[in-house]
């Protein structure tokens, strides 16, 4: 049979299908419906046998016609989608089985189906338009597919955010005085962007900047609690979904794919002079947090939004950049005390009391909460004389310990393991720790201000006590640590990014390696799925830290593949070796060499044929592996390395090995991969329309992998859409050649992925070129020019070519003067290189007519046209102009100038 072809079901049929369907899933029971209250498409519609090749259930006798009639289509939601890839399980007949039952019960009745709902099925399906592979003008409409591509991407990206974090401004309960503190902040707010809030633990710091940016509307407030933010990459997480949820701004999380903390940073900073901001770093009280640096680079740029560190520390500034505004606090006012003091409804209280205690304990508001929660217990005169016997520089140690005394053993216990934990805790924690008496003895200490809410449903021990209990430095029974285990993995269904991270180490305090190995590997494949690489880095990088960690393979595997996305190819080469030292497992170490195979690949550009030679024995070895995968991956690395040698038509020879060895045990990416490689081949061979139709399939398979891979796909998408995009221009269609080339920026935007973005933003800004688009030419070409200065690789650049075009778009956009500026940067390159320069400028009489301008650039011959009524006189003026701003040009322009006739 001839190739089959991906056909869109009609509306007609897609129509039918809806109204068959009762707006329902097919499966039995399922209740979910296709088209939600907003009339918003929730469901997938799905072939019974695939449309393509590959597919699940695929039937190669059906005609095209066939596999997209309404008797081949159902409507499912995506949980049964999914589960109806198990062909063993779902047979075409079990699936006709269940559409036929599910259409029965909606016979007959009145359901509404508009031209809306038809769209969204056929934009879901990515085929609003038939695949045609005979000519370029049918076939350039494929980027409505890029589009679902990209969208399913987002959408996915979005998704995989499925641990929240911690942030928001705390609850301020019975907040009194400091209204001179406060008048002092507010009169500095606007003069200064960073504020440093001092005094000593407890001293009310916290309520304190609570209570003042209750009042201050123009901000947008993101809390950090440095008790379990300790890190720059928390910070950067919590950050980057602060200003997703407050602004739809998915900009820095796009950043965290970097390891680049210098980029990332750059994206922060760029965020924060965007959007009005103030971020308060809670409990910041060491400057051995990395956060330090973070906060240098922050003061150093702001001007738009506000930096308060609260903190017992004694920092050091003198080495930040813009001034900070200092306050520090002390204990409140006698009359204040006293009102606060009131609140707690102490019995026998009078005036006197209030200012003995607050002598006492000058005026510290949370030791008053202690000297509270004693009086439960202790009269008042009783409790007055003793803190009267007590020396001053003792009172906060006697407290302390006088509070804690009021609690009975088991109390004290639960406190003291409670503040082991470290992290925010649920109350669920009892339930594990101390399953007996907990709801009694937790509502005890929370009486007596020795457990605090912390945000949502969590709780903490206050960083005041905490100091206290854990002075005794006592050694716990590793049993503690189990049970901080246990009560973890129970919360797994809403595990926050703390508590993932915390279950791992908890796992490596109670000795069970694999236990926390296993938690690892999930937490790291996830956060390497999600994109976040940065975070990945630093996981993997502490845990290689533990002595008994250092033998695992897999560690050196996550930063091997972190390096290969960054493209740093020989770090990536070093990790990869040092895995397959380590692994045991033939399976693995295979994947393993394969990855490191395509690392030399890389570097034979850089190290030489060596690297190559490595390359080839390693592909040469795994072609006959037992794993079918890893074969038909190494007939397309070998096929990639034959298209390098211009031997394409024995490419392809490979390429169809490889495709005829695909199976529903492949992954999708690798299909994706396959299609995609031997479209390169068809494309550099001149078989476009082939070529075409072989990236066409790999989109589909690139659906699929999104959905399975997430993040792990991008780098395979943007080369695919640059693929399309060169191919398109072979066949000098321009218009979907630049809309493919802006799909790769757009890919950049969105995914951080390092210097392709150089790439894609030249041949996009080339293309519009080609396509007579000059204006928007010279905008893309022009931040092209700003992003290789930026990042410091004009060196790697054919800065010629970069000149070259540069000035032929400012020129045909009517800004001559910088044109020529331009062209004399070009010459300098030329000479630099050592190549000729190939540019003439000409006055116009009728010379459009006889140039093609376009098809010579091709050929990197440069013809400036001089436009109708204007002369060689004016490009005298244009440069004198030019070189008035820079003399140092005129050199290269001279014989431009002397030339005329």
């Amino acid at each position: 049979m001839s190739n089959p072809k991906r056909l869109a079901p009609t509306k007609e049929t897609i129509k039918m299908l809806l109204l068959r369907s009762g707006n329902q899933c097919a499966f039995s029971d399922c209740n979910h419906v296709i088209f939600n209250d907003q009339d918003i498409l929730v469901a997938e519609c799905c072939h019974i046998e695939a449309a393509m090749p590959g597919g699940e259930r695929y039937n190669p006798t059906q005609t095209d016609e066939d596999r997209r009639s309404i008797n081949n289509l159902l409507f499912l939601c995506h949980r049964h989608h999914v589960e109806t890839d198990d062909v063993d399980i779902y047979t075409v007949e079990k699936l006709k089985d269940i559409k036929v039952k599910h259409e029965e019960q909606f016979r007959g009745a009145t359901i509404s189906v508009n031209d809306t709902n038809i769209e969204q099925v056929l934009i879901y399906l990515g085929e609003l338009y038939s695949i045609v592979n005979e000519s370029l003008t049918t076939v350039r409409q494929i980027d409505q597919k890029q589009d679902v591509i990209l969208n399913l991407l987002k959408s996915k990206k979005d998704n995989e955010e499925s641990f929240s974090e911690y942030f928001g401004i705390p609850s301020v309960y019975q907040f009194v005085g400091r209204r001179n503190e406060i008048d002092n902040l507010n009169s500095a707010f606007n003069k200064y962007n960073t504020f440093l809030i001092g005094g000593i633990s407890g001293i009310g710091k916290t309520y304190f900047i609570a209570k003042f940016l209750s009042d201050v509307p123009s901000f947008h407030l993101l809390w950090i609690d440095c008790q379990v933010v300790d890190n720059q990459v928390l910070f950067f997480e919590y950050y980057a979904k602060f200003i997703k949820q407050t602004f739809k701004d998915n900009s820095v999380l796009e950043a965290l794919s970097s390891t680049d903390n210098e980029q990332i940073n750059r994206v922060i900073v760029f965020s924060l002079q965007k959007y009005n901001c103030c971020i308060v770093f809670d409990g910041l009280n060491s400057s051995k947090y990395d956060l330090y640096s973070l906060l240098k680079t922050l003061n150093k740029s702001l001007s738009n939004s506000k930096i308060i560190v609260i903190t017992n520390y004694n920092w050091d500034t003198i080495t930040f950049q813009n001034p900070i505004y200092r306050i520090t606090l002390k204990g409140i006012d006698k009359n204040s005390f006293w009102e606060l003091l009131r609140g707690y409804n102490v019995p026998n209280l009078n005036s006197e009391h209030s200012l003995k205690i607050h002598r006492s304990v000058d005026g510290h508001p949370y030791l008053l909460k202690l000297c509270v929660s004693i009086l439960q217990y202790q009269p008042i005169d009783y409790f007055v004389d003793q803190l009267d016997s007590q020396k001053l520089e003792e009172i906060s140690d006697y407290v302390k310990s006088k509070a804690l005394e009021t609690i009975d053993v088991e109390g004290l216990e639960l406190l003291k393991k409670l503040s082991l934990f470290e992290i925010p805790f649920r109350y669920s924690i009892g339930e594990y720790i101390l399953p007996k008496h907990f709801n009694k003895l937790f509502r005890n200490l929370k009486d007596r201000f020795l457990i605090e809410t912390f945000q949502d449903y969590f709780f903490i021990i206050p960083e005041f006590i905490k100091k206290q209990i854990l002075a005794e430095n006592r050694e716990w029974d590793i049993s503690l640590y189990t049970q901080f285990v246990n009560y973890l993995k129970s919360s797994k269904s809403d595990i926050r990014i703390v508590e993932k991270n915390a279950l791992i180490y908890f796992a490596l305090n109670t000795n069970d390696i694999e236990m926390a190995k296993s938690e690892a590997h999930g937490f790291l494949l996830y956060l390497m799925g999600a994109g976040k690489f940065n975070f990945a880095s630093k996981v993997s990088s502490d845990l290689l830290n533990d002595v008994r960690l250092q033998t695992w393979g897999f560690l050196y595997v996550i930063k091997g593949r972190i390096a290969r996305f960054q493209k740093q190819y020989e770090v990536a080469l070093e990790n990869y070796n040092r895995s397959t030292a380590l692994l045991s497992d033939i399976g693995e170490i295979e994947k393993i060499d394969y990855e490191k195979a395509s690392m030399l690949v890389y570097l034979s550009q850089s190290l030489g044929d060596t690297s190559r030679k490595d390359a080839l024995k390693i592909y040469q070895r795994l072609i006959n592996s037992s794993n079918i995968s890893i074969v038909i991956q190494c007939h397309s690395a070998l096929a990639r390395l034959l298209m390098d040698e211009g031997k394409y038509k024995e490419a392809v020879k490979k390429l169809e090995t490889a495709k005829n060895k695909l199976d529903d045990t492949i992954e999708p990416n690798i299909k994706a991969q396959v299609w995609q490689l031997l479209g390169d081949a068809y494309s550099v061979d001149g078989n476009l329309s082939k070529a075409f139709y072989s990236y066409d399939i790999s989109i589909d398979f690139y659906k699929i992998a999104v959905d399975k891979f997430g993040m792990n796909v991008i780098d395979g998408l943007y080369h695919l859409y640059a693929s399309y995009g060169w191919t398109y221009s072979k066949g000098e269609d321009y218009n979907s050649a630049t809309e493919m080339f802006n799909m790769c920026v757009g890919l950049c935007d969105n995914f951080d992925l390092g210097n392709n973005k150089e790439k894609a933003l030249f041949d996009y800004g080339f293309h519009l070129i080609l396509n007579g688009q000059f204006e928007d030419a010279l905008r893309i070409l022009v931040q092209h020019y700003k992003f290789i200065n930026e990042e410091g690789i004009v060196n790697v650049c054919d800065m010629a070519l970069v000149h070259a075009i540069l000035c032929f778009a400012h020129w045909y956009s009517g800004a001559y003067v910088d044109a020529v500026q331009l062209l004399a940067l070009y010459i300098n390159s030329c000479y630099v290189r050592e190549i000729h320069p190939t540019v003439v400028i000409l006055e116009e009489d009728g010379l459009t007519e006889k140039f093609d301008v376009i098809a010579l650039i091709l050929k990197r011959i440069y013809i400036l046209i001089i436009p109708t009524g204007k002369t060689y006189s004016d490009l005298k003026e244009w440069t004198d102009e030019a070189c008035l701003e820079r003399p140092e040009l005129r050199e290269f322009l001279n014989g431009f100038v002397a030339f005329k006739h």
